[in-house]
C-alpha cells in the first residue's frame, strides 16, 4: 500500500460513495477497506486516513448547507479511531484543513476556537491560519468577508488583475487567469484537488474548473501529472469526450483546469439509483466505445474507464472525461510507463501484472466490457473488502460470475459479448473498441 496509486484508489472510492449520495464514514471505510498490512507500519496508515479525513470534511461542510452547520471537528475522528492516537497526537495540518473547509464553507471560525481546543499549537495558530486565510484569498479572489458562499452559494471572484502567461510547459489548451472564473458549489473532491460548477465571467459560459490542493503545489510529479491530463485531452477533438477549456495558475501559485460542464449524472450515479435498462446499457457503452476508438486511433490509452468517468450531457448521451491516468503508446502499441494505477474493480489484468501482457488499445476493451457488465448486473466484474482482495481476484484465472445468473433479461448473445470484452488474455478480447461497438451494435440498432 505504499505505492501511490493504490492510495489514490482508495481515495477516489471513498469519494465517489459520497458523488453517489451514501455519505460514508472514514471510521467505517477504514474498518472494512483497510487489512492487517497497516499495522506493520501505522504512519502509512494514519497518512492515508488523514488524506480520507480531508476530502471527508470538504463534503461534509459542503453538505451541511442544506440545513445548520453541524459540531464536525476534526477531533471526532479520532475519538471514532482510537487507532490514530490521542487527541494530543492531531497533527497541524489536519487543523488546518478543518479551518479552511469552514471558512470556504461560510463558517466564520475564531482563532481563538483553535488556540482552546489545541492547546499545543497556541504559539502557532494564530500565524498559520492567518496563512490559511491569505491562501484561500489568493486562490479564490477577494471574499467579503467569506460570506458570500454563505448567502449565494457562490464565491465572488473580482476581476481585478490580469497574469501573464505562467513559466509552465505548454500543454496545448488556452491559458486563462484564475480571477475570470466565478466558483459555484463544489461537484467533486479528491485526494488531489477539488471540482467546482463555475462561470466564465468575460463569456457567461457554464464550466467545471478542477484545481490542485495546496499540499501539491510543489510537488512537480504531481503537477507534471496534472498538466499531462489537459496536454493530451487537448490534442483529442471528438464529440464524445468532454474537452478543456483552459489551462491557468491561481493567484496563489495553483494549477486549475477549465472544462466542459455537464449536466450529469455519470453513470456510477445511475448503476446506484437501481436497474439499468439493457438498451440504455448498449447505447452508452457504444457512444463510450466510439470516444474511446477515436482516442485509441491517435495513440492515447485512458486507461480509467469506469461509470463515474462516464458522465450524460444535456441529449443524454455519454461523453467519456478524467483521463488523468491516461498514457501514450508507441508505433508498435505499447503504453509508455509501468505504474500501477487505475481503479481496482475496472482494471484489466495486465494494468495489474505484467504477467499478463502490456497495456495497450485492448486494456480499454477491457474497460468498457467491465462498465457494460456493472450496467447490466448493477456490480463490477470483481469485488472484495479490500482493494488488495480485488486487485488479487482481476489479476488471477478466475471469471467473473456470469451476467445470465444474475439477470434474466440478456440474451446470451449480449452475454458472450460482454465475456469476450473480459478476457484475461488482451489477446481474446475484441481488438478494439469499435470491433466491441460493433458486436454491440450487430444485436440491434443503437
Amino acid at each position: 500500500m505504499n505505492d501511490r496509486g493504490a492510495r489514490e484508489r482508495l481515495i477516489e472510492e471513498f469519494e465517489q460513495e459520497w458523488r453517489n449520495g451514501n455519505r460514508p464514514t472514514v471510521a467505517t471505510f477504514v474498518r472494512e477497506r483497510l487489512t492487517s498490512e497497516f499495522d506493520a507500519n501505522i504512519s502509512v496508515e494514519g497518512s492515508l486516513v488523514h488524506e480520507l479525513i480531508a476530502v471527508d470534511l470538504e463534503w461534509r461542510w459542503k453538505d451541511s448547507r442544506r440545513g445548520g452547520f453541524p459540531a464536525w471537528r476534526v477531533e471526532k475522528y479520532w475519538h471514532e479511531l482510537p487507532s490514530l492516537g490521542s487527541l494530543e497526537t492531531i497533527p497541524m495540518s489536519m487543523v488546518e484543513e478543518e479551518y479552511r473547509v469552514r471558512r470556504l464553507w461560510g463558517d466564520r471560525p475564531e482563532y481563538g476556537e483553535f488556540m482552546a481546543r489545541f492547546p499545543q499549537y497556541a504559539a502557532l495558530l494564530t500565524t498559520r491560519l492567518a496563512e490559511v486565510d491569505r491562501d484561500l484569498q489568493a486562490e479564490l479572489g477577494d471574499v467579503d468577508a467569506w460570506g458570500a458562499l454563505n448567502s449565494t452559494m457562490a464565491i465572488t471572484v473580482a476581476v481585478r488583475q490580469r497574469l501573464a502567461a505562467p513559466s509552465l510547459p505548454p500543454v496545448g489548451a488556452a491559458w486563462a487567469r484564475f480571477e475570470e472564473y466565478l466558483l459555484h458549489e463544489m461537484i467533486g473532491a479528491g485526494q488531489m484537488g477539488r471540482v467546482y460548477r463555475a462561470t466564465h465571467l468575460p463569456t457567461g459560459e457554464a464550466s467545471a474548473v478542477k484545481y490542485l490542493r495546496k499540499s501539491f503545489h510543489r510537488d512537480r510529479a504531481a503537477i507534471a501529472r496534472f498538466l499531462d491530463e489537459a496536454r493530451v485531452v487537448a490534442a483529442l477533438s471528438h464529440p464524445g469526450l468532454v474537452p478543456i477549456q483552459a489551462v491557468g495558475q491561481t493567484l496563489g501559485g495553483g494549477h486549475f483546469l477549465a472544462m466542459e460542464l455537464l449536466p450529469g449524472p455519470d453513470l456510477a450515479m445511475i448503476i446506484a439509483a437501481g436497474p439499468v435498462e439493457v438498451a440504455d446499457a448498449l447505447r452508452w457503452t457504444c457512444e463510450a466505445a466510439d470516444a474511446i476508438a477515436y482516442a485509441n486511433s491517435v495513440g492515447v490509452i485512458h486507461c480509467d474507464l469506469k461509470p463515474g468517468n462516464l458522465v450524460l450531457d444535456g441529449e443524454r448521451r455519454v461523453r467519456v472525461t478524467d483521463f488523468g491516468l491516461a498514457r501514450t503508446v508507441d508505433a508498435g502499441g505499447v503504453a509508455a510507463g509501468d505504474r500501477i494505477a487505475g481503479t481496482a474493480p475496472y482494471m484489466a489484468p495486465e494494468q495489474v501484472s505484467r504477467w499478463w501482457g502490456t497495456i495497450g488499445p485492448v486494456t480499454d476493451v477491457y474497460g468498457l466490457g467491465a462498465v457494460l457488465y456493472a450496467l447490466l448486473t448493477g456490480r463490477p466484474p470483481f469485488g472484495g473488502t479490500t482493494v488488495a482482495d480485488v486487485l488479487a481476484k482481476v489479476a488471477s484465472g478466475g471469471l467473473p460470475t456470469r451476467i445470465g445468473k444474475l439477470r434474466r433479461d440478456v440474451s446470451a448473445a449480449l452475454a458472450a459479448i460482454v465475456e469476450k470484452a473480459l478476457s484475461k488474455s488482451p489477446g481474446e478480447r475484441y481488438p478494439s473498441a469499435s470491433k466491441l461497438s460493433a458486436a454491440l451494435r450487430s444485436l440491434r440498432s443503437v
